[in-house]
């Protein structure tokens, strides 16, 4: 077993046995805030897994490179990365989907926008997404610019599956930014 993992494990446990004995050590809180964070946290990530790949089954023919869209809604350590190596051979395919867009929009995508959004005040939550914003903005001409260096076969016609969901993302939270004003 992992010992970061077990670690964790351990300190679970301690606030399971805290709650049971009646809060004597003023764990049961936190232990039951820990609770509900993971059930959010996993039926959002869940969700964006199940997204990636029902999708994918049914639209198979219309992307040529399907790794684009897993590596868009997975981070690495969440299947991003296992799901590319098991898709692709090609080297570039994997350095671009499984490394660089698993461990940039997919994080964002997959963990970040479902915890912040979950835990973020209200006064904090503009900035949050403005920064969110201005990071897509950047990210784009970075990954183009990287997919090109990699000589990715038809690289623009793969890429716009990405391209499209980032637009969608900015639009989102230009609307949230209106109603976050009010």
């Amino acid at each position: 077993m992992n010992p970061i993992i077990f670690i964790l494990l351990c300190f679970a446990a301690l606030g399971l046995f805290d709650k049971m004995f009646k809060n004597r050590l003023g764990l049961a809180a936190s232990f039951d805030r820990g609770i509900i964070t993971m059930g959010d946290f996993m039926m959002s990530v869940g969700g964006f897994y199940c997204i990636a790949i029902a999708f994918l089954n049914g639209h198979a023919g219309l992307f040529e490179n399907k790794e684009m869209i897993i590596s868009s809604l997975l981070a690495p350590d969440l299947g991003g990365y296992s799901i590319i190596e098991s898709m692709t051979h090609a080297d570039n395919i994997l350095i671009f989907c499984g490394v660089l867009l698993t461990s940039t929009l997919g994080c964002l995508i997959s963990f970040q926008l479902p915890i912040f959004l979950n835990e973020l005040d209200k006064d904090d939550l503009s900035h949050y997404l403005k920064g969110v914003v201005y990071g897509i903005v950047g990210l784009l001409p970075v990954l183009i610019v990287t997919g090109f260096f990699l000589k990715i076969d038809h690289f623009i016609i793969s890429f716009l599956p990405v391209i499209f969901i980032c637009a969608i993302l900015i639009g989102l939270f230009f609307i949230s930014f209106k109603t976050l004003i009010v």
